[in-house]
């Protein structure tokens, strides 16, 4: 029985994380889409979200570390899900993000966790 409750913790709390960067990424959309440079807010909003989803990952993992049985396959769907989210945006304001592979042990595999990093911010260039 205490199996089952934390197995339901886990995916309550899976749930109620992932729920929140969607709706960070819903929340996030630019009046601004046939701009090419991005600008400061919604830089400070690609920033916020990306690290919302790093926590988000971090604590998805940790989780899965503490979780007695195999969840590799839920950990690696949950990751994906909260990246294309920050992944869509970032696209849609013109700015590039990646993720740097970080390996983790969980539930005895090594696996490789992808914490997201921006890069590539274009500047905004001021005419005479």
């Amino acid at each position: 029985m205490k199996r089952m409750k934390k197995f339901v913790f886990v995916l309550v709390v899976a749930l109620v994380l992932s729920s929140m960067v969607f709706s960070m990424t819903a929340s996030a959309y630019s009046p601004n889409a046939d701009a090419d440079v991005p600008t400061e807010k919604e830089m400070q909003t690609l920033c916020e979200m990306v690290d919302a989803a790093n926590a988000t990952i971090e604590l998805a993992v940790k989780i899965a570390q503490k979780t007695p049985y195999n969840d590799v396959k839920l950990l690696l769907k949950t990751v994906d899900a909260i990246a294309n989210g920050v992944f869509s945006y970032a696209e849609h304001i013109g700015a590039e993000v990646v993720c740097e592979y970080t390996e983790y042990v969980v539930d005895g595999q090594t696996v490789l966790i992808d914490p997201i990093r921006v890069i590539n911010i274009p500047v905004q260039t001021q005419k005479p």
